[in-house]
């Protein structure tokens, strides 16, 4: 990330949806991750804590390569700008954004103004406002604002997800860690114990944390990209993990805690409505470990937990049951948590998305190893440690 001396909105480059402030503070900030590239402006009061939230969710270093897309972003505190933007009149509509979020909305000229609407949440508060316009977003909150520095997080992940879409990458609910430049991708539904081996693997820095719920996989020598979002850990999980537990114990986490209430298919502790909510970069340093972006694909992992001391077992898995297990966990063409496009329209339809999921699907597992695993998750983790490593160390990495 690179920044630069504080500027006023009158010496700002046009144009953006909305109307500048007069002399308003902004600060320029710069970045790139899964490839694309970011152009920010913050508003100066916000600056420090933004760099601070970015800091919580992506490497410190992203690899050097061309960017795919590119996305202007800017994002404002302002009370008087704020208090005068929702127009008089009624929405034009609604649009569910992310998850169940809904937001009214209004169009303006060259642009879409989007403000949060009931029923809200412990996720969802009326208190910021988006103007969208093609490859540039307004970000605008007040002094009152809960988490102003939330929402360039919104924006990052759903430009990421419809850029790489349309660059022909496939969305899949898997975790993902990786080492000497080669990542495992952990595939599974909810309950499966994709986090409890993604915990069994990156344990002590045997390997860097990429992501736990969504990765991508990218191009024709397939490589891995991480979709940052925060972890939603069980309560048996933290416990039985003790890095975890040690820090969860001290009481730093980042992001609110609240209770879950979604049910699991994992074992009673680990799928319990209790959940830990951690940032990938607090998962990372209570794991004694770094954050990766991805890397190669070379392992493919779907896993089945038992809620015993069972020892650990892998079978090697078969070409079409590969195929089927990653289709029953891909989300592409339809990620459920981004229902509509918000900050950018796909440049690809449906069908071709669909398309490119089946082909990524059948030609995954001709190119990469599969197994399925398995164990007691009341068995020692050192163990389960030493076992993933030999898999990984039998395919000539992580040895």
């Amino acid at each position: 990330m690179t920044e630069s001396p504080v500027t006023t909105a009158t010496a700002l480059p046009a144009p953006w949806p909305l109307p500048s402030p007069p002399e308003h503070a902004y600060r320029e900030l710069e970045f790139r991750y899964g490839g694309v590239a970011f152009s920010c402006l913050v508003s100066d009061s916000l600056y420090d804590d933004q760099l601070a939230h970015l800091a919580h969710y992506l490497p410190a270093a992203e690899p050097e390569q061309p960017p795919v897309a590119t996305h202007r972003v800017r994002v404002t505190c302002d009370e008087q700008l704020y208090r005068g933007l929702v127009p008089e009149r009624g929405p034009d509509g609604l649009e569910t954004a992310f998850g169940s979020d809904t937001y009214a909305m209004w169009r303006l000229p060259g642009a879409r103004l989007l403000r949060p609407h009931p029923p809200f949440s412990a996720w969802l508060h009326d208190d910021h406002l988006f103007a969208v316009a093609e490859g540039v977003t307004d970000i605008v909150t007040h002094p009152g604002t809960a988490g102003p520095c939330t929402y360039l997080m919104y924006v990052l992940r759903e430009v990421l997800l419809r850029a790489q879409e349309d660059n022909g990458g496939v969305l899949f609910h898997a975790a993902c860690a990786v080492a000497g430049g080669r990542s495992a991708l952990i595939v599974g539904e909810k309950g499966a114990g994709k986090t409890t081996t993604l915990s069994a693997l990156v344990g002590g820095g045997a390997m860097s944390f990429c992501a736990n719920d969504r990765t991508f996989v990218l191009g024709p020598s397939p490589r891995t990209v991480a979709v940052p979002v925060a972890l939603r850990l069980g309560y048996g999980l933290v416990e039985a993990t003790p890095p975890l537990r040690e820090y969860v114990r001290g009481g730093r986490l980042f992001r609110p805690q609240v209770r879950g209430s979604e049910p699991t298919g994992a074992p009673e502790e680990f799928g319990s409505r209790v959940k830990h909510i951690v940032t990938p970069a607090e998962f990372a340093m209570a794991m004694g470990t770094a954050l990766s972006t991805g890397g190669r694909l070379s392992l493919l992992l779907f896993p089945s937990l038992s809620d015993d001391d069972r020892p650990f077992h892998s079978a090697s898995v078969s070409a079409e049951e590969a195929r089927r297990l990653l289709a029953s966990s891909c989300y592409t063409p339809a990620d459920p948590a981004f229902v509509r496009p918000r900050f950018r329209t796909p440049l690809s339809s449906p069908e071709q998305r669909a398309a490119q999921a089946a082909r990524v699907c059948r030609a995954l597992p001709r190119e990469v190893p599969a197994y399925r695993i398995g164990w007691g998750v009341r068995r020692d983790p050192a163990e389960t440690h030493r076992d993933l490593r030999a898999l990984c160390a039998s395919h000539g990495w992580w040895a």
